[in-house]
């Protein structure tokens, strides 16, 4: 017997009881397998679906898979060919039960951050979804941009609307919006004096039309001009925001809203609903049934509320 194969007795006894030790761990080891893909083969088990009625949150294709609660089950539900439209009660096409271990995973109402996924939380139009003094509906309504900044804010992206490459980016984001604003208001307000001072007709007690000096025309231009580069920011913002989100919940096109699939829903909606746009976006990534909104800091909510923000892990660093 070579040399690197003699041991002596206490230490044979203990690579035996050491052995005797591994076989135990590989044997609970495979046990625990057994059990954990016994549990997940639950979740291909469908449940009867006869009985169950489900109100649909928004308007969604056939074939589409939401997740639900039905007496206080989770489920997955299936809907059934020709869609459905908001407020519409139906009967899915097919029911799984979601087990605790696909809960752990997928998190309390549908992804990691526990916002729904696969859906809107409610429709495009219900901008007073929670009452006429509500802060999203008054934010939305009367300054969009500063509504799209805080919803930046919840899901960490730049101060335009598109993914962040570090988290630098995403903190000066709402502080960028808020300086934006500032400066377009603080500049339309300078060009507004400075043209109702070269418009001769400003008084009203004058009778005769006079016609105003080039001057006055080129600065009512340049006011203009800036209206439209501040819609068309805005546009793009919430077009890139509203895409980010429709991509990562895994939300199709919309049946009832903007150019319902024409490929370009989210520049139609953003372009001509900008107001419907942002507040639908408000609600989706905040649960005012248990958050608290406010005016005008960097996330809308007030910060003793559970705030969720949507993190991508791998771009964030």
């Amino acid at each position: 017997m070579s040399a690197r194969f003699r041991m002596s007795s206490s230490s044979s006894l203990a690579a035996s009881f050491t052995m005797e030790q591994a076989d135990d761990v590989s044997t609970t080891i495979q046990e625990d397998q057994t059990l954990l893909s016994g549990a997940q083969s639950e979740l291909n088990q469908a449940i009867p679906c006869k009985d169950i009625q489900v109100e649909a949150p928004s308007d969604l294709p056939g074939g589409y898979q939401m997740e639900t609660e039905v007496n206080g089950r989770p489920i997955l539900v299936t809907i059934p060919k020709g869609g459905v439209i908001e407020g519409e009660l139906f009967t899915p096409a097919a029911a799984t039960e979601l087990t605790d271990i696909f809960l752990s995973q997928r998190g309390p109402k549908g992804d990691a951050s526990g916002l729904p996924m696969g859906h809107w939380r409610d429709g495009f139009w219900r901008i007073c979804a929670h009452g006429p003094c509500h802060v999203t509906l008054w934010n939305s309504v009367c300054c969009p941009l500063l509504a799209a900044g805080q919803v930046i804010t919840r899901l960490q992206l730049t101060w335009y609307g598109a993914p962040a490459a570090n988290i630098a980016q995403v903190s000066v984001a709402f502080q960028t919006i808020v300086m934006i604003l500032f400066a377009y208001y603080s500049v339309r307000a300078v060009l507004f004096f400075i043209y109702a001072y070269l418009d001769p007709n400003a008084n009203p007690k004058e009778q005769l039309y006079i016609e105003p000096p080039s001057s006055y025309f080129f600065f009512t231009a340049l006011d203009d001009l800036l209206f439209y580069m501040h819609v068309a920011f805005l546009v793009v913002v919430l077009r890139n925001i509203r895409s980010h989100m429709r991509a990562r919940f895994s939300i199709p096109d919309s049946e009832n809203v903007c150019c319902p699939h024409s490929g370009c829903e989210d520049v139609c909606c953003s372009l001509i609903c900008p107001c419907f746009t942002v507040s639908q976006m408000l609600r989706h990534t905040a649960d005012y049934r248990d958050q608290h909104g406010v005016c005008c800091n960097s996330t809308g909510l007030v910060q003793e509320s559970p705030a969720t923000f949507v993190k991508d892990a791998p771009s964030i660093v």
